[in-house]
Parts: structure tokens; C-alpha cells; sequence
């Protein structure tokens, strides 16, 4: 299969797997700009932290939940929080 970057170069698969192999032992060519450390932006916004104290039984059923639904505690009430507002919205 032949792939085309966004350069406009045709790259097979075996142009690929070359360039894997190289990426594995540490060799990275061309010129590679800023890197950035830490989680992606969530929002252009800035962020404000939000605490409530809650029974620490209903924080282990909400963690299960949200883990059962493939979120982390912080993505489940960002979504919780979401469609509340949304709510408001229609």
C-alpha cells in the first residue's frame, strides 16, 4: 500500500517499517519543532478547580463507573457537568 504525506512524499509499507526501525534505535531525522511535556489543553480557556466533599463510598462507586465507562474521574464530571448545562440550553 502507498500512503502520501502531508509534504506530498508516496511512503510504502516498507518505507514505513524503515522508519520505525530508525525511530527505535533513537534516530529521528529531519527537524522536529517544539516538544511539548505534559497532558493536552482541554480548553483555550483558563481552568478552575472545582471541590466538593462527597461519602467516600459514593467516590469509590462513581470512580467504578466511570473506569466501567472508560473515563477517568475528572473526564466523567466534565461530561456530568456538560450535559447539565446543555440541559439549560434547549
Amino acid at each position: 500500500m502507498e500512503y502520501i504525506t502531508q509534504g506530498g512524499d508516496a511512503l510504502t509499507d516498507r518505507d514505513i517499517e524503515e522508519l520505525a526501525e530508525r525511530f527505535e534505535r533513537g534516530e529521528l531525522p529531519g527537524r522536529w519543532g517544539r516538544v511539548l511535556v505534559g497532558r493536552p489543553r482541554i480548553s483555550s480557556e483558563q481552568l478552575k478547580l472545582i471541590g466538593v466533599r462527597v461519602p467516600e463510598s459514593e467516590v469509590r462507586a462513581f470512580d467504578a463507573k466511570a473506569a466501567r465507562n472508560g473515563q477517568t474521574r475528572s473526564q466523567r464530571l466534565r461530561q456530568l457537568i456538560e450535559r447539565d448545562l446543555e440541559e439549560d440550553e434547549v
